[in-house]
């Protein structure tokens, strides 16, 4: 009988388990939909359901005092947030403060609450996240769009496609960007108590999760940054997480944690260790009360040494909900403890459903009439850019491309544009002091820089009606990855005084920028003037000013030091010098290659 019993159990499990896999909302909830989950945000702050609405309040920043709303035990008090919440915990209204300024959001749902169905973020442009469902009530597509002006933007669009194999629902994702390209379709696969995210564009491209208590956790990673490194995690029977640990190619052990629990979860451990996974790293306790909340928190380095303790306290309703919270910290010395500080104070202001009392619903917004056409397109947009991409990289990889603009004349801009060369930006002016406007024109190309990809100044006369190639070079622009962490370092061009300019900018803490400016004189083009500037806030800013024409040199270094509390300490000094030099023609001419001496400074800078 007791197997029989078992088989049955094991059947009912199964059933369950394909129901959960296969009901839309636990779905909807784990399609890491950023709309779904803000809705949902809150759910897991309260004791209890029934909340109608929550003012919370903070310890102002000393530095940025307001004028204070509320003063609790003589301390003051700043607004932080006000939610307006369904009676399940999800939001309906959001306003929050960030300086001077309110930020408010509106949560739409159906007549049942059960889909929510727009979400609203005012600003300069209103815009808005409509969330679409098919006739299943599984989430079908989310777009954000706004009206500037009396013209629809689309700012993103997501579509979500559905197929059943056997007792696995699959679900393919893919994302489109407000410059309407696809971004890699992610797949998720719901098969009974599992759960497996394929997302390419993510750190963690292959995420396994299992549903634990109604949750699915993750289980184990592979690809987390690197492609072939694993991590892996197990929890106990309540959900509560055990082990994490991480896994170099070949199952060599990188590093891992591993948590334990006492005394009914009142008390637990977090034990870290140092790579290899081997020696015991940080050791973290954290204490918790009745209410389940953290009261005390404590780490122990692996050479024994205690670090400072942060603990709380806290004031409770009658629903259990904390409706004030202390932080305090305790600063520890080789074993010697200081003096218990407050560090911070937040309270919440809780209003509870009454008997009866329905949600504050507000009507939803009409539709945008023009949005079902707009998003009929942008799949076919994609497909296309798509197609495009792809024959260009088949072009570059076989190097099938043109080298050169070929055409010498024609009547629009657009015909002297190469197959797989896209234009990158225009100007146009007099270069020439001659009636008649002249146009540069910047293009990508397929051709291979010192970094990257090289890009093509090219110089237009108009005649008549026709524009005709008056000169086209590689050598002023920088490849398109020349930008150090900042990447692509072009960033504009522009005519002005007869002279091309260039601008350049890139690096990582060291920023720099880069103005080159190119005159027609004496049949060719030649560089007669740069700006260069680089440096780091609170470290030091240098420019050069060479106008290369005259030979006149300025540099100026300001020294920034802000180790100091209050204003930075700042200090310069300005040489001037007289360096004159054959001009170099623009197609031979490197931007930031070419060095400039200071001999009194025994340095040189490079414009």
């Amino acid at each position: 009988m007791k197997y029989v019993i078992y088989f049955l159990s094991l059947l009912l499990s199964g059933f369950f388990l394909k129901a959960a896999a296969q009901d839309p909302e636990l779905i909807n909830q784990n399609l890491d939909n950023f709309e779904i989950a803000a809705s949902l945000a809150d759910t897991g702050n309260f004791k209890t359901k029934q909340i109608y609405s929550v003012r919370y309040y903070q310890m102002p920043d000393k530095k940025n005092q307001g004028k204070h709303t509320r003063n609790i035990g003589g301390i003051r008090m700043e607004p932080m947030a006000y939610t307006e919440y369904l009676p399940d915990g999800r939001k309906l209204y959001y306003e929050y403060y960030n300086g001077n300024r309110k930020h408010t959001e509106r949560y739409y749902y159906d007549v049942h609450h059960q889909q929510l169905l727009l979400i609203e973020r005012p600003g300069m442009v209103t815009w808005q996240h409509w969330l679409l469902y098919n006739k299943k009530g599984l989430l079908e597509g989310m777009v954000r769009c706004g009206n500037s002006k009396g013209n629809l933007l689309v700012d993103d669009y997501t579509t979500y496609h559905y197929r059943d194999s056997g007792n696995t629902s699959i679900v393919q994702i893919t994302g489109y960007n407000s410059d309407t390209t696809a971004d890699p379709v992610a797949e998720y696969r719901f098969s009974g108590s599992a759960l497996i995210k394929n997302r390419p564009l993510y750190q963690s491209k292959i995420q396994h999760f299992r549903l634990i208590n109604g949750r699915y956790k993750p289980v184990a990673t592979k690809g987390y940054i690197f492609n072939d490194r694993q991590v892996q995690f197990t929890y106990d029977d309540h959900g509560f997480i055990t082990s994490e640990i991480w896994y170099q190619p070949e199952g060599v052990l990188e590093n891992k944690t591993e948590y334990s629990y006492f005394y009914g979860y009142a008390e637990r451990v977090e034990q870290q260790y140092h790579m290899k996974g081997t020696e015991k790293s940080l050791r973290t306790l954290r204490r918790y009360n009745a209410q389940g909340d953290l009261v005390f928190e404590q780490s122990r380095e692996y050479t024994g040494n205690l670090l400072g303790i942060e603990s709380y306290e806290y004031k409770y309703d009658d629903k259990n909900n904390w409706i004030e919270k202390r932080k305090y910290y305790q600063p520890c010395s080789q074993g010697v403890y200081g003096a218990k500080q407050l560090v911070a104070l937040e309270a919440r202001e809780i209003v509870y459903y009454q008997d009866g009392q329905l949600p504050k619903v507000p009507g939803l917004p009409p539709y945008p009439s023009q949005l079902p056409a707009v998003l009929t397109q942008i799949p076919v947009i994609a497909a296309k850019k798509q197609q495009e991409q792809e024959a260009f990289d088949v072009a570059v990889a076989s190097g099938n491309y043109d080298e050169t603009i070929k055409i010498t004349s024609a009547v629009t801009l657009a015909a002297f544009t190469p197959a797989y060369w896209t234009v990158r930006d225009s100007v146009f002016g007099d270069l020439d002091g001659i009636a008649g406007d002249e146009a540069v024109v910047v293009y990508k190309t397929p051709m291979p820089a010192d970094m990257g990809a090289a890009s093509c100044l090219a110089v237009f006369r108009k005649t008549g009606d026709r524009w005709m190639l008056w000169y086209q070079t590689l050598a002023p622009l920088l490849g398109d990855q020349n930008g150090g962490m900042m990447g692509d370092p072009y960033s504009g061009i522009a005519i002005a005084r007869k002279c091309i300019v260039v601008h350049h900018f890139g690096g990582s803490r060291q920023k720099w920028h880069y103005t080159h400016r190119y005159r027609f004189q004496n049949g060719s083009w030649y560089l007669v003037g740069a700006t260069i500037n680089f440096g780091a806030p609170c470290d030091s800013m240098t420019q050069l000013d060479y106008n290369l024409s005259t030979g006149d040199v300025v540099v100026t270094c300001t020294t920034e030091d802000c180790r100091e509390k209050g204003a930075a300490k700042e200090s310069s000094w300005t040489e001037r010098m007289h360096i004159q030099r054959p001009l170099p023609r623009m197609d031979t001419f490197i931007p930031g290659a070419t060095e400039l001496p200071l001999p009194k400074r025994k340095q040189a800078l490079y414009y």
